[in-house]
């Protein structure tokens, strides 16, 4: 990485009020969010997220760019990525897969997910 990188609290207070109006976009039935009139708060935190998406792109766009050429280092950046998600993903999806294995011997709940694309990285328990 060539460049410190800066950190924007805003940024990540904004994220996090958006990510609070899309959990609560999916767990709101459709009939109290017609009534509350969601579309004109909770339905625009999927605008305000792709926003900042853009916005954390530029600043990884000028953090892993190589001073000298201006050329993007895709070394850098990929190992950055797998560090911060695929790992952490993985992690998540063996605890899923435990919590399956868990509830289908535990109470034989045939509610989870056992077919081919588990191996893809479907989660067996959706919640």
């Amino acid at each position: 990485m060539t460049e410190e990188k800066k950190y924007y609290l805003e940024l990540d207070i904004i994220k996090g009020l958006a990510l609070l109006g899309v959990l609560t976009l999916h767990s709101w039935p459709g009939k109290l969010k017609v009534a509350s009139y969601a579309v004109f708060h909770i339905w625009q935190s999927v605008p305000i997220l792709v926003l900042i998406f853009g916005i954390n792109s530029k600043f990884l766009l000028s953090r892993f760019s190589k001073p000298d050429s201006g050329r993007f280092n895709w070394k850098a950046y990929l190992g950055n990525r797998f560090i911060r998600i695929l790992i952490p993903a993985m992690v998540v999806y063996l605890l899923s897969l435990i919590m399956g294995i868990a509830f289908l011997l535990a109470a034989d709940i045939d509610f989870l997910y056992w077919g081919p694309e588990i191996f893809l990285g479907r989660f067996p328990y959706n919640g």
